[in-house]
């Protein structure tokens, strides 16, 4: 029984985030359309999200990811910037983004 709780506490930690990566960065509209299917039960992730890239125009499958736990970055592509700033996303850390107008 000592050896089935010793593997119980190993593998715990691997399941603990769902499958999240620590940190993510999405760079193309494909990567983000991708998300659920790649990180299915991903609804926390434990580090940075950084959003760049100038086809990225949809944030629907992100919709799942419901906390950032460290740093929100979107940058340079104004209909994301414009999803970022309604609000939507909860995020411990700090947030920054611009677009371009």
């Amino acid at each position: 029984m000592k050896k089935l709780y010793t593997l119980v506490g190993a593998l715990l930690p691997l399941c603990a985030n769902g499958q999240c990566p620590v940190d993510l960065e999405l760079t193309t509209q494909a990567q983000v359309s991708a998300f659920q299917a790649t990180y299915t039960d991903c609804t926390s992730l434990p580090g940075n999200l950084t959003i760049t890239g100038d086809d990225i125009t949809d944030l629907s499958n992100l919709v799942t990811l419901t906390n950032v736990g460290g740093n929100l970055l979107v940058n340079g592509q104004s209909a994301v910037a414009k999803s970022y700033r309604t609000g939507q996303y909860t995020c411990r850390g700090r947030r920054s983004g611009s677009h371009r107008k």
